[in-house]
């Protein structure tokens, strides 16, 4: 893992673009533009996400914080329903200085911070963002 996705793996994979904001203006189509690719094998899930910024470099907002920490920054979030029952979620959370959040929502209870599993991240950050 390198924080870059210009393996031909991650060019084979479909990215999803379309999303919408959650701030400033919730369920409106999102200001800038993101691809989201994932890839599995026998071991893992990869996740690859390009977030685009029109300032380029100068637009990422981030910060090096501990894990679980307020980012106070930009951050992509990772919802995964693993039973697909709309009640068990696991959040997992990056901003682009690579620090990490992750916590399980149970039911209508959200969210404990105290789970702390094994995953990897990389980030980079270039002039596209």
């Amino acid at each position: 893992m390198d924080g870059k996705l210009n393996d031909a793996a991650w060019a084979a994979a479909t990215p999803i673009t379309e999303f919408t904001q959650f701030d400033p203006e919730q369920g409106k189509p999102a200001t800038q533009r993101t691809e989201v690719r994932f890839l599995f094998d026998d071991a893992a899930l990869y996740i690859g996400a390009r977030m685009h910024d029109t300032e380029g470099r100068a637009g990422i907002r981030t910060q090096i914080v501990r894990r679980d920490a307020n980012f106070d920054s930009d951050w992509l979030q990772i919802v995964i329903d693993g039973f697909h029952d709309h009640l068990g979620r696991a959040f997992f959370v990056v901003n682009p200085s690579g620090a990490k959040q992750d916590q399980l929502g149970i039911g209508n209870s959200c969210c404990d911070s105290g789970w702390d599993p094994v995953w990897d991240v990389v980030t980079s950050i270039d002039s596209a963002g």
